[in-house]
């Protein structure tokens, strides 16, 4: 996940129970990741997803992404919005 601010952080690199910037690289062994921020600068974060394997077929493998917190709704307006 990468703050407003270039910011990045990896899944499960904590610190006293909360992410911390850096880390060795991505983790593509554990199948549930976590990245907490207590207090996340405004702005637009942005979270990415690459998957080292992903079991295609029957059945496939699923996928879901959640993301909790304080989260406003999104802005009537801003750029590239009307």
């Amino acid at each position: 996940m990468t703050g407003p601010d270039g910011t990045r952080y990896l899944g499960n690199v904590m610190s006293a129970a909360r992410s911390v910037p850096g880390g060795d690289g991505p983790d593509a062994v554990n199948p549930v990741e976590t990245v907490i921020v207590d207090a996340p600068a405004v702005g637009p974060w942005t979270v990415t997803v690459v998957a080292t394997q992903v079991n295609v077929g029957n059945p496939g493998q699923g996928f879901a992404l959640v993301i909790s917190g304080a989260i406003p709704a999104e802005p009537s307006a801003g750029p590239g919005r009307t």
